[in-house]
């Protein structure tokens, strides 16, 4: 495979839904190492100076953010498991955040409806994004 060369300044790398509950006990994250290729990456991207942002899925208290008719997120709602207090806590511990890395929390599953992903990426003048997360096709 022929090398990629990226300029780092205007790189970032966005981790979209490490989520422990979500892919923690997924058999097919553990059998294709998942944990252990996204750390590898992010070692790498950090090495190399690259911004690194986490983009999470996370709700207020009450779910005010989700509608009965939310066929994505309304089962969420309807379970009554509290959000988390701290984003950071959803995130699995083999790729966590570094002090002063971004964390994005989004609502539902585009990171960049109703977040300020875009206005980061282009207030860091960030146009080449490296994309790895569970179910990545949405974000």
């Amino acid at each position: 495979m022929a090398d990629i060369e990226l300029d780092k300044s205007r790189t970032a790398l966005l981790m979209a839904d490490f989520h422990s509950d979500s892919m923690g006990q997924n058999p097919i994250v553990q059998e294709r190492r998942t944990f252990d290729r996204a750390r590898e990456v992010l070692t790498r991207a950090r090495r190399a100076g690259v911004l690194v942002i986490y983009i999470v899925v996370n709700f207020r208290p009450g779910y005010p953010e989700i509608s009965d008719m939310n066929q994505t997120f309304s089962t969420r709602k309807a379970a009554g498991v509290p959000p988390a207090a701290d984003p950071k806590t959803l995130i699995h511990a083999t790729v966590l955040p570094e002090q002063g890395d971004p964390i994005i929390v989004k609502h539902r599953v585009n990171a960049f409806f109703g977040t300020d992903l875009d206005m980061m990426l282009r207030s860091q003048n960030r146009d080449t994004l490296i994309l790895m997360g569970h179910a990545t096709s949405g974000v």
